[in-house]
């Protein structure tokens, strides 16, 4: 996406006030560059049966059922809940919670592009809406993902936790691969 942004601010720019054109333009521009603009939407649904799964299994802890596991593994006679010794999953934790919202927050910092001042003075409604959104995304989620964490289980705040470390990560990485390939030099042939 990073790569085709000076693109969309050309077409923006080309096609000023005519949003349906914008709109056309910009998806004839995802296909050619192979973009899925929804993909990022598929992340969070994939997430989501994780949290829930977690959030049961430390709320209820596991309970022993005959034939929902095999005959030959045997169900553990004490199952502990202290992670490192330090942690009881099961509870609430205020500093995970805090860890988790501070790790989303560097993650939206980190991820999202940085919004430009407008040159006129006067913002247009599709600006003004886009620095709103970036906004939201940049204080309000790390809020909402704090309270979620320390409403549930530690468990949860620690998924959250670690998702935003990988996040983090993994954008260092491919802003490094893009990095590496936008500088590199031509091959002459």
């Amino acid at each position: 996406m990073r790569s085709i942004e000076g693109h969309i601010a050309a077409i923006k720019e080309k096609k000023k006030g005519d949003r349906e054109a914008i709109a056309k333009e910009t998806m004839a521009l995802y296909k050619e560059h192979g973009i899925n603009p929804f993909s990022g939407c598929l992340t969070a649904f994939i997430q989501l049966p994780i949290i829930i799964a977690l959030y049961f299994v430390f709320l209820k802890g596991l309970v022993h059922q005959e034939g929902v596991l095999y005959q030959f593994v045997k169900f553990p006679d004490h199952i502990d809940m202290v992670f490192l010794g330090l942690i009881d999953l099961a509870r609430k934790s205020l500093i995970l919670a805090v860890f988790a919202g501070a790790a989303q927050y560097l993650q939206s910092a980190y991820t999202m592009p940085k919004q430009k001042e407008s040159l006129g003075g006067k913002a247009s409604f599709t600006e003004e809406f886009s620095r709103s959104m970036n906004m939201q995304m940049r204080y309000f989620i790390p809020v909402l993902i704090g309270f979620v964490a320390y409403t549930t289980s530690a468990a949860v705040a620690i998924y959250f936790i670690v998702s935003s470390i990988f996040a983090i990560v993994q954008e260092y990485f491919v802003r490094k691969e893009h990095n590496n390939s936008t500088t590199a030099p031509a091959v002459l042939s």
